[in-house]
């Protein structure tokens, strides 16, 4: 039975280290585990994105008081982790992370209250819905995502109480929007389009669909694109 991945000394000497995804581990209860020596300090000198799903018994990234010091970390996802209250005992130090990906079954949320310990917890306290920052994000990191949202993306609750949107290599959408989709967007604020290489247009419009109404976007503020 396994309950953790690594000692505090183990990840602190994967010097290389720059991702890492932990994924169905049935009886796993943290990732590095709690040896009791709290006055050391780990430094993750190179991780960046940092993946964690399908782990129905993980409590905390670590339960012991360490320090820990990630000056790299610029993307947490966790998805399916319905244990999870807390990323760690000890003191934080994640200067370049300014978001939490919450993956649920049909889209994702972003959070974020200033620290990853207390991200970490209000996500956890939220039960479905999009009731955090109203963001969603669509990215071939989860591709299951990107075929739902062409397929259906009416399936992405909530839809009309989204502020922002983020499309990050997406490499298989053409396009973002129906005609028929916009009618649900009244609080959109901002659309972000990030190398999507075979993105043609932000707007589809189908001849089933030609209209002469005119849409209003009453809070949009920002369009972005960034080619691939």
């Amino acid at each position: 039975m396994m309950i953790n991945v690594v000692t505090p000394s183990v990840v602190e000497n994967l010097v290389q280290l720059t991702a890492m995804r932990v994924s169905h581990c049935i009886e796993m209860t943290e990732i590095v585990a709690n040896e009791g020596d709290y006055h050391q300090t780990i430094v993750v000198s190179k991780l960046k994105c940092l993946l964690l799903s399908n782990l129905q018994s993980l409590t905390s990234f670590c339960s012991g008081s360490y320090t820990f010091n990630f000056p790299c970390l610029e993307n947490v996802v966790v998805a399916m982790c319905p244990k999870l209250k807390i990323f760690s005992e000890g003191v934080l130090s994640t200067p370049q992370l300014q978001r939490v990906i919450k993956q649920e079954t049909y889209y994702q949320n972003e959070y974020w209250t200033g620290d990853l310990n207390t991200t970490i917890q209000q996500l956890c306290t939220k039960k479905g819905g999009s009731n955090g920052l109203p963001n969603l994000t669509i990215s071939d990191t989860f591709s299951n995502l990107i075929e739902i949202w062409k397929r259906n993306p009416q399936k992405f609750l909530e839809l009309q109480n989204l502020i922002k949107m983020e499309f990050y290599k997406c490499s298989s959408l053409k396009y973002i929007f129906t005609l028929s989709m916009l009618l649900s967007l009244d609080h959109l604020g901002t659309i972000k389009v990030k190398e999507c290489s075979i993105m043609e247009q932000v707007i589809r419009e189908d001849e089933e669909e030609a209209t002469t109404h005119e849409f209003t976007f009453p809070k949009l503020s920002c369009i972005s694109h960034v080619p691939t």
